[in-house]
């Protein structure tokens, strides 16, 4: 016949009821369960990151290529002094997405496009081509084509990336 005996004082010991089995198996799970929920949090908050960044300069890229499409052929300052603002804002916009080198890149584009307007004019291309070559035969030296320079500034923009 089997008898049961009443649990010794060692049993009943507070340590030993946390050093069970079953106690312990439940905190390591426990442990186990945070550190892959940390990493899984981590790791979906990285992908969402470079989400967010890549949408915002794929936006930025959108954003000069439809400037570049609509530079006129006759009045490249007017339309330089129309968007020069817009342009300055997409700029400012996309810089908490850019770091380090593409930063330094970005505000060199962003300067000289500013500095573009000393050599804009409101005459078309054909007229400044004209005139470049009258300038070449007089032996002076050549301007640059407004709408051209307007694009190679614009376009500076699209090589930062």
């Amino acid at each position: 016949m089997i008898t049961i005996q009443p649990p010794s004082e060692q049993e009943t010991n507070h340590i030993t009821y946390w050093l069970k089995p079953a106690t312990i198996q439940f905190f390591v799970g426990l442990f186990i369960g945070t550190i892959l929920g940390w990493f899984s949090h981590f790791l979906s908050n990285r992908r969402d990151e470079k989400k967010r960044i890549t949408e915002a300069k794929d936006k930025f890229r959108v954003f000069v290529s439809q400037k570049i499409a609509a530079i006129p052929k006759e009045g490249s300052l007017r339309f330089y002094q129309t968007t020069k603002f817009e342009v300055r804002d997409a700029v400012f916009a996309i810089v908490p997405f850019v770091s380090g080198y593409h930063l330094q890149n970005l505000t060199a584009a962003w300067k000289a496009y500013e500095d573009a307007e000393n050599g804009l004019n409101d005459e078309s291309d054909e007229f400044n081509s004209l005139r470049s070559e009258a300038l070449v035969q007089d032996g002076k030296q050549p301007i640059e084509i407004s709408g051209k320079v307007l694009k190679k500034r614009l376009e500076d923009f699209l090589k930062v990336f």
